[in-house]
């Protein structure tokens, strides 16, 4: 308990502390960097909870928090004292909770946040102690609570819960063996540590069934084996055990499929005598598996030994609907004729068995759905498809695997095929898939063809004479009279037939599809070979197809399909591949990682391993390692070094040159650049010294360019290039980038005086805007184009300027908001010039085509709008973009007659259109429903508002006045659908309704609005609430759609208004509603046909 208490002191302490401290020493909105890009300290206030979530709340948060405090406290109370990590727990949470409180009473409901580290949300003390409290709740309920396992209920006592109990203890405790004495009594003696009455029955399945006798007679061993074991019974253990001996070393008949089949039965009759009860068996091959529909009373699970030197292996259940009062537990001694044959007795197998350790290891490998060999042996056949050719282009690779498993997924529904697993690997000069459990043939399937109506097929109602129509029908399809149906359709009788067409063998099935799957794949960039007749990314060398054992013959590109292919091109030889699930391991043992996942656990561990042996830094950048992974086979690690005196490059040119060019990881210490990097070759060790020294020469070369590159660079100050632009097109249509410049710098000024800023901040942002494309002519950014911005931010800190022009020119660029205001501002005009000027030129994005990236650039500014809380009108800004081009065509822009002319309100409605669309998906993206986001779409110009109008209704449409305010919308919104005029003549009002509702409306109107300036949605909706009464009695007595013009468009006018009054929330007519009649319902039994929106009650 004191425990506790120490940590909810601390907590309270050091949070009003430290916001006693910022409260006097940091401004509201001030930003003071302790760690430059990193940490900083920003004083915001939050009328909301933790990282800004909830605003606006701060009258209902207090009570929350306080009672969530209250309740914390005292279950801390009673827990805290069982460990210190609980009482830390508790004592953070309470103390972080009160002191957020203590703010929400002291500073008239706001919280000061000010602690920011990157990009994350702005927090405070109480928030980190909240959060660290539950961390520790969390760690101490995973690690420190004991677990005590619940021994098995009577209910729970299923033959179900009992195998998987087994399997469990099994997969833990025993050395697998084909021991079978050893095993049955490992069997029964987990019954009997379940105390479950069970029985045990054993028998040969290779016997005929007309051989077994009943289970209590007749218990010839090797003929009809039926035997019972009683678990906690001591009646004749020993002649049990001699005889599940005597079974053991039973030999099987040459070509004869021998499976000893386990049946474990409750024994519901109390270890009563066994009444004769008639049991039906299937004899199963190994390749048959499958539950025994015949007896849907059994619930199987297989054990298998696949071959002489694999050992017993549980493998998954098989379930059967139904009651299940027992299972099944399956040992096969052979997979098929060929290989009975070949086993002689199970002395031969007990000879070749493994070690112990190894098998346990084996078996538990086995026990697993999804094996190294890419299935389970004897759960279906694999298929291994190798495609072998030159060297793949990296960005060909992520197409590649998609659309090969989408055809094989499709090739496989159409064939009626399901099977278990699917698998697609790459290498640099390979490519495949692997399938597993799929069956030898395809299920048999019924086709059912509709013929012509009776009335045509007979030539009476007696249904006896055949007409032409339904002989022609009947040869057609190689069907008799005598084999068709009738049957009803929507009243009219139609002859059918029905036939049952085999399924084909799955290898020829693959044999015929495969060909048309390679044939059929995409590429960006194919490439042709030979006679140029052939088309594929790279020329294909060789084809390996598998399944199970046997080739899947077939031609393509000119190369024939078999079992063979090559390893590693330096280190390994060509291959044969026996069985299609051995690929991996063949594979492996020839220096190819064909799972592209393997090699990047194996590129992770060799930086890793070396970062530890070099006691240096190896930052893992996952774009470059997933490249890697891709252009590499066996990857093996080399390490080297560029010369010391490169390191005065900036960090982004150095990082550029090792990363996107030599695809190199940089090595760094104590966070700085060292000479060193780290590459991955895939030649064998002895070629790793040349290695070396070809990646040191190349990196140094391309780092003297840099470097002549830079120290040119500095000799022309940005504004000097200013003029320069003008001989740089920006895009064909939109002039020069000097054009683009000054398009930017008219878009910024419009953006900043809308925002309010001052004089001084206004000349920053102008200043940034004129360099904003200075640096892309330096010769830097012509040799490294990805660093344009970079350099900019690089060269304007040489040059001495704002570091806030600095920042603005390289996040113009950046493709997540950028964090400053200034960078925020320019980012907005470079992106909005863009959409204007191609939305201009007729460059609208349709369907998946959008070059220019339109789409996502107006993401960004809706992402940035909403980010910075900008309450901005998104139109307004695109007709200030649109003037250069509407008024007055800049220079180099196409003439008029080389686009279709399109008005000012014509492209306002296409951006509208894509504005709608994005403001869509980025709700979607914060979790929001459809029907909520197509509410607020009205709003579409302020990002802002309507973000946070969505927020607000998701949280409102739980409480029980939303359905009322939203049917009292209705009643308004239906009746003036059609209207779009708001001017009304009060003074025509005649009925004392329409008065009430007129000065009821007045009244609101302001405090509505009010609200919604304040971005206080809730309590606008609430406020609404006050015309609920009015709106009914005024649609009780009042008839809107009278004869009289004047006073029917005054009163339809008059509920627009009110209308418009509600749609500056939210369109509540959208939102879905739960069904059933509520309590207090606000519509009238009266309702008019005509709210309906049907004059005059049409």
């Amino acid at each position: 308990m004191m425990n506790m208490g120490f940590w909810l002191v601390l907590a309270l302490f050091i949070d009003q502390a430290s916001k006693l401290w910022v409260e006097h020493h940091v401004m509201v909105g001030q930003q003071l960097p302790v760690i430059p890009e990193v940490f900083k300290i920003t004083h915001v206030k939050n009328s909301g909870i933790a990282f800004g979530l909830f605003q606006g709340h701060g009258d209902s948060l207090r009570l929350i928090v306080l009672a969530i405090a209250i309740f914390v406290f005292f279950i801390g109370l009673r827990y805290a004292r069982k460990s210190y990590l609980l009482g830390f727990a508790f004592g953070s949470i309470v103390g972080g909770a009160l002191g957020n409180l203590l703010d929400r009473f002291l500073r008239d409901g706001w919280v000061i946040d000010f602690l920011s580290f990157w990009n994350f949300a702005i927090f405070n003390v109480s928030d980190s102690f909240i959060v660290f409290g539950a961390l520790g709740l969390g760690f101490y309920t995973i690690f420190y609570e004991k677990k005590v396992a619940k021994p098995m209920l009577e209910m729970e006592k299923s033959p179900e819960n009992v195998a998987l109990e087994l399997r469990q203890y099994l997969e833990r405790n025993v050395s697998w063996s084909t021991d079978l004495p050893r095993f049955a009594a490992l069997l029964t003696g987990w019954f009997a540590l379940q105390k479950i009455p069970y029985q045990l029955h054993l028998y040969d399945a290779s016997l005929p069934e007309v051989s077994r006798g009943s289970p209590v007679t007749n218990r010839t061993p090797g003929t009809n084996a039926f035997v019972d074991i009683i678990p906690a019974t001591d009646s004749e253990p020993e002649e049990n055990t001699r005889f599940l001996e005597k079974v053991a070393v039973a030999p099987f008949s040459e070509g004869v499929e021998g499976e000893i089949l386990f049946v474990v039965k409750k024994d519901k009759r109390n270890r009563k005598k066994i009444s004769d009860r008639p049991l039906k068996f299937s004899l199963m091959g190994f390749s048959e598996l499958k539950p025994m529909t015949e007896n849907p009373d059994y619930l199987p699970i297989s054990m298998m030994l696949n071959s002489s030197d694999i050992p017993l292996a549980l493998t998954k259940e098989e379930k059967i609907v139904g009651k299940l009062d027992a299972f099944r537990i399956i040992i096969s001694r052979a997979e098929n004729q060929e290989r009975a044959s070949s086993i002689a007795s199970p002395q031969r197998q007990r000879d070749t068995l493994l070690p112990c350790s190894e098998v346990v290891t084996r078996a538990r490998c086995c026990f697993q759905e999804d094996t190294e060999t890419g299935g389970i042996r004897g759960m279906g056949l694999t298929f291994t498809l190798e495609v072998l050719t030159e060297e793949l282009p990296p960005t060909e690779i992520p197409g590649l695997l998609s659309n090969l498993e989408e055809k094989f997924r499709q090739c496989f529904i159409d064939f009626g095929l399901r099977p278990t697993g699917m698998e697609s690997f790459v290498a640099s000069r390979r490519f495949g898939i692997m399938v597993s459990g799929l069956e030898p043939r395809q299920p048999d399937r019924e086709e059912r063809k509709k013929g012509p109506a009776c009335k045509v097929a007979f030539a009476d109602e007696s249904r006896l004479e055949p007409t032409k129509a339904l002989n022609g029908f009947l040869a057609s399809n190689g069907a008799k009279v005598d084999e068709i149906e009738i049957e009803e359709i929507n009243g009219v009788p139609y002859v059918f037939i029905r036939r049952i067409i085999p399924g084909k063998m799955t290898v020829d099935l693959l044999a015929s599809a495969v060909p048309t799957i390679l044939s059929g794949l995409s590429f960006h960039r194919p490439m042709r070979w030979g006679a140029g007749e052939t088309s594929f990314v790279r020329p294909v060398h060789g084809l390996l197809a598998l399944l199970g054992s046997e080739i899947v013959p077939f031609s393509c590109f000119g190369v024939t399909s078999g079992r063979t292919t090559r390893g590693h091109r330096f280190l390994g030889a060509e291959t044969t591949i026996d069985r299609a699930e051995d690929y991996f391991d063949k594979m492996r043992h020839q220096y190819v990682f064909a799972r592209q996942d393997e090699r990047e656990g194996f590129i992770r561990q060799q930086l890793t391993d070396l970062a530890k042996t070099c006691s240096v830094e190896i930052p893992v950048d996952e774009a470059l390692l997933k490249e890697v992974t891709w252009l590499t086979e066996y990857p093996q690690a080399v390490m080297g070094q560029f010369r010391s005196d490169y390191k005065t490059l900036p960090k982004e040119v150095l990082i550029t040159t090792l990363k996107h060019h030599q695809r190199t990881f940089p090595v760094l210490r104590d966070g700085l650049l060292t000479g060193g990097f780290v590459s991955f070759q895939d030649n064998g060790d002895e070629a790793k010294a040349n290695v070396v020294k070809g990646y040191e020469k190349v990196i140094n070369a391309r780092l003297a360019d840099a470097r002549f590159f830079f120290e040119e660079d500095q000799k022309t100050p940005l504004r000097d290039r200013l003029n320069h632009l003008k001989n740089v097109l920006f895009q064909k249509g939109l002039g020069s980038t000097f054009d683009k410049v000054e398009r930017n710098r008219d878009l910024a000024a419009y953006l900043c005086e809308s925002l309010g800023f001052p004089a001084p901040q206004r000349a920053l942002m102008d200043e940034a805007a004129r360099l904003s494309k200075s640096d892309l002519l330096t010769s830097v950014v012509y040799e490294f184009p990805e660093l344009q911005g970079t350099m900019g931010r690089v060269y304007a800190d040489l040059e001495g300027l704002d570091p806030a022009i600095s920042k603005a020119l390289e996040e113009q660029y950046s493709q997540s908001v950028p964090e400053s205001v200034a960078g925020a501002v320019l980012s907005v005009a470079d992106k909005m010039d863009v959409l204007c000027g191609n939305l201009w030129l007729g460059n609208v994005p349709s369907g998946s085509k959008d070059p220019y990236g339109l789409r996502r650039k107006l993401y960004q500014i809706i992402e940035t709008y909403i980010s910075y809380n900008w309450d901005l009108r998104l139109d307004d800004l695109f007709r200030q973009g649109l003037k250069p081009f509407v008024s007055d065509r800049p220079s180099g822009t196409a003439p008029s007659t080389a686009r279709p002319e399109r008005s000012e309100d014509a492209l306002l409605q296409t951006f509208k259109e894509l504005t709608q669309s994005r403001l869509e998906f980025y709700l979607q993206g914060k979790g929001l429903p459809y029907d909520i986001i197509r509410a607020v779409q009205h709003q579409w110009a302020t990002p802002m508002r309507a973000a946070i109008v969505a927020q607000n209704l998701q949280e409102f449409r739980t409480e029980p006045v939303f359905l009322q305010i939203s049917t009292l919308f209705e009643r308004v919104h239906n009746i003036t659908r059609n209207v779009t005029d708001t001017d009304f003549d009060s003074r025509l009002f005649e009925n004392e309704a329409e008065k009430e509702l007129y000065i009821r409306y007045t009244e609101t109107k302001d405090t509505v609005l009010s609200h919604i300036r304040r971005l206080n949605y809730r309590d606008a909706l609430i406020g609404l609430m006050e015309l609920k009464d009015p709106i009914n009695r005024y649609f009780d007595d009042v008839f809107v759609m009278v004869d009289r013009e004047d006073l029917r468009l005054t009163r339809l006018r008059f509920l627009k208004s009110i209308d418009h009054l509600f749609m500056a929330v939210a369109d509540l007519s959208m939102i879905e509603k739960d069904g059933g009649a509520q309590p207090d319902s606000v519509v009238s039994e009266k309702q008019n046909p005509e709210e309906r929106g049907i004059p005059n009650g049409e």
